[in-house]
């Protein structure tokens, strides 16, 4: 079964796979429109997504948009920085990932070596590496957008 090492980085990856039955929160202000709801929290931290659910992740957003942030805190408004995602080592777990899309989410800190070793990248929307043409450039037969 595949670790992950940030959960913050399992959501963006929860919410590509289809079929996940995420509990309803019930009355979800009752535990504090900013706080995660615990049920729904405690499911996705205990989710394991299989190898071959991972394998058919072709793509990955990074919006503070999700749904999935909505149905673990539903009152989360993006502003605050408690769901970034601050490692991409993660990427690794997903053999199949062939497009990266980051609007928000990952500070520009953020390490982005694991991004270069995915074998079948070919699109990446991501200002930073637009913008970094070395970055731009270890990413040779990457459409690169941003």
């Amino acid at each position: 079964m595949p670790n992950f090492f940030s959960f913050q980085f399992k959501l963006v990856v929860l919410e590509q796979i289809s079929g996940l039955e995420i509990p309803s929160p019930g009355d979800a202000y009752s535990y504090g429109a900013y706080e995660p709801v615990p049920a729904v929290e405690r499911y996705l931290r205990e989710y394991w997504p299989s190898a071959s659910q991972l394998a058919g992740v072709t793509s990955l957003v990074f919006d503070g948009g999700l749904a999935i942030y909505g149905a673990l805190t539903p009152g989360w408004d993006g502003e605050s920085d408690e769901l970034d995602v601050l490692d991409l080592r993660d990427l690794a777990l997903l053999p199949g990932l062939s497009e990266v899309l980051v609007i928000s989410m990952i500070p520009d800190w953020v390490d982005v070596a694991p991004l270069l070793a995915l074998p079948r990248l070919r699109r990446v929307f991501w200002r930073r590496i637009a913008r970094d043409s070395a970055l731009a450039g270890a990413l040779p037969g990457v459409q690169i957008e941003g």
